[in-house]
């Protein structure tokens, strides 16, 4: 039993460089995912996954019922605190262009078990929010069809079916079949189909942004913050998964042409191009209604309603289901390659990693994902679980900030050299992992002492401790660059060359990407937690009983072949060249 656990142990702590995952995928025998993703493609993408129908709804009830005409300071915060985690995103996509995204990168940095409880918090993410997502894609079918947006909103008629306490839709489940079949044909035709339904919706933003000049009336802003300065900030919080999808890029960086040119331009263009829209259509919203009057189901539709535009609530609805479709779609593209990727290494059956050679697709794992996805959407209302898919989101995203500060301050146990414990001080190294400590802890008491109302004194403590953390950790790299300046972090478990992206401001922006999305998991439910808590703990159990067993015996059989291969090599007559034997 002891000999077990240490095994366990070990490998929870095992880390793993881009070689050793590349290693995977070329002993699978398997055909690569095809590399054909432009930077464009690649951005739409992006966009196609952050601007889904929410925009048209989340910006009416939280304008409404959290932070009145001060949603507009909501969305910029919100914004902000999403670009810091893109910035870190891509650094990361460029030292690892491999699917899988997060669950590559923690995988480096943080060991096998973070790297799983990662992995199984975004498959949760991803399966989710695509059935959810796909739910409403009915309820707004049926305004066009039905015409009820001049009558009560889309939520009064839908195309379901009531079953007793289960409400079955259809339309969900076969809005996410036709998309399966379409990831199915292949990368370049999803890319393509995903551009042109994305740019409709930016289209209908676009016009219903227009459409709104004529009838603002700035009036309505007064009073701007009628919920204070913590209604801001609560709002913030629940408009930042508005922002969420920029992640997906970095889970189709395996089939991206120039990762480390492309992956960090789509990233932060995408979610730029997002956030400005989302500030835009946060002003025209409360300069349209005064915030108490505006409708929650359907805040714009409603508003232009109200002005006697009707024209402009139905370009809401024909955005609206674009946005459903391109946000499932991109959805569940970045699931199957999440399974590729799990499948590869082992924590899933190898089966999900097999890439059909006609399309370059992992079919296995596409219907996979498209029949659960479906099924959940057809029959399970999951807004119950809404909450725990955004404690999920906020835990990765929380890795990935963190990932970046250590593996540009600390050296991970397991990437330790002579050379490098020569050239750092034990007294060093243990002042960098406490400060390190430090603002992961800091920042968990600021959330809680701001949240709570405690008393200012002890506020500003944990403010200037947090602070001074961070200066540490500059001073500390900033000695280290002038030592060697050539010297790249990244060098030991990524492929990072010079000139690559890097995230600016370091280490403070990483320290700020902390600090926001710890703020805002802590500004969740108790409920929330526990389920989420509850979750994660049911991945442990998994990993430690069935995961690491599988993957230690694949490695050993890999070792295995690989000596075979080499020693039946050698008992191999040597042949000369026919070139040497011409000379």
């Amino acid at each position: 039993m002891a000999a077990w656990l240490d095994r366990v142990r070990e490998r929870a702590l095992r880390v793993s460089d881009i070689r050793e995952q590349s290693q995977h995928q070329q002993q699978s025998a398997l055909p690569n995912l095809a590399k054909v993703l432009g930077v464009w493609q690649l951005t739409f993408l992006g966009l196609g996954s952050i601007i889904g129908a929410g925009i048209y709804v989340l910006v009416g009830f939280t304008a409404h019922d959290v932070a009145g005409p001060g949603v507009i300071l909501s969305y910029v915060i919100a914004g902000i605190a999403a670009m810091i985690s893109a910035l870190c995103y891509a650094e990361y996509s460029v030292g690892f262009p491999v699917a899988g995204g997060a669950f590559a990168y923690t995988s480096s940095t943080f060991g096998e078990l973070i790297a799983w409880t990662c992995g199984w918090s975004m498959s949760l993410q991803t399966t989710l929010s695509s059935s959810a997502v796909s739910r409403g894609f009915s309820s707004y079918l049926s305004i066009l069809w039905i015409g009820g947006v001049a009558r009560s909103g889309p939520a009064q008629e839908t195309l379901t079916i009531p079953l007793g306490p289960v409400t079955l839709d259809p339309i969900a489940f076969v809005l996410i079949i036709i998309l399966t079949i379409i990831l199915s044909i292949g990368i370049r035709e999803s890319a393509r189909f995903n551009m042109v339904v994305c740019l409709v919706n930016i289209s209908c933003i676009i016009f219903v942004i227009c459409s709104g000049l004529p009838v603002i009336d700035f009036r309505n802003l007064d009073p701007f913050l009628p919920f204070g300065v913590k209604g801001v900030f609560s709002a913030s919080s629940i408009v930042f998964f508005s922002f969420i999808g920029f992640d997906y890029i970095a889970n189709a960086a395996e089939e991206a042409k120039n990762p480390s040119r492309d992956l960090p331009l789509s990233i932060i263009g995408s979610l730029s191009v997002a956030s400005l829209l989302y500030v835009l259509m946060s002003v025209t919203m409360v300069t349209l209604q005064k915030y108490t009057d505006i409708d929650i189901r359907s805040p714009f539709s409603s508003a232009f309603v109200s002005h006697g535009n009707t024209v402009t609530a139905y370009i809401v609805s024909c955005g609206a289901l674009c946005g459903i479709v391109t946000s499932t779609m991109t959805g569940l593209l970045s699931q199957t390659r999440l399974l590729t990727v799990l499948g590869r290494q082992r924590f899933l059956p190898p089966i999900l990693s097999h890439v059909y050679h006609k399309t370059s697709t992992p079919l296995v794992a596409t219907w996979v994902t498209g029949i659960i996805s479906g099924f959940l959407a057809l029959s399970i209302d999951i807004a119950v679980l809404a909450e725990a898919v955004s404690a999920g989101c906020l835990y990765v995203f929380f890795l990935v900030n963190l990932g970046v500060l250590v593996r540009n301050t600390c050296i991970h146990p397991h990437k330790r050299t002579k050379e490098v414990e020569g050239s750092l001080s034990k007294q060093i190294q243990l002042i960098t992992y406490a400060c390190v400590s430090w603002i992961c802890i800091s920042s968990a008491l600021l959330s809680i002492s701001f949240t709570l109302d405690m008393n200012t004194l002890l506020l500003i403590g944990i403010a200037l401790s947090w602070v001074a953390s961070v200066t540490i950790l500059h001073l500390h790299c900033s000695k280290k660059h002038a030592h060697d300046p050539a010297e790249s972090p990244s060098s030991t478990s990524g492929i990072a060359r010079k000139g690559d992206f890097k995230v600016p401001l370091f280490p403070w922006t990483p320290a700020f990407g902390v600090l926001s999305t710890t703020h805002l998991l802590c500004s969740l439910s108790w409920v929330t937690l526990v389920q989420f808590l509850i979750y994660m703990l049911l991945g442990v159990i998994l990993y430690i009983v069935f995961g690491s067993h599988r993957i230690e015996q694949f490695e050993k059989h890999s070792q295995t072949s690989s000596v075979s291969g080499v020693e039946l090599h050698s008992l191999l007559p040597h042949r000369a060249h026919p070139e040497s034997s011409h000379s």
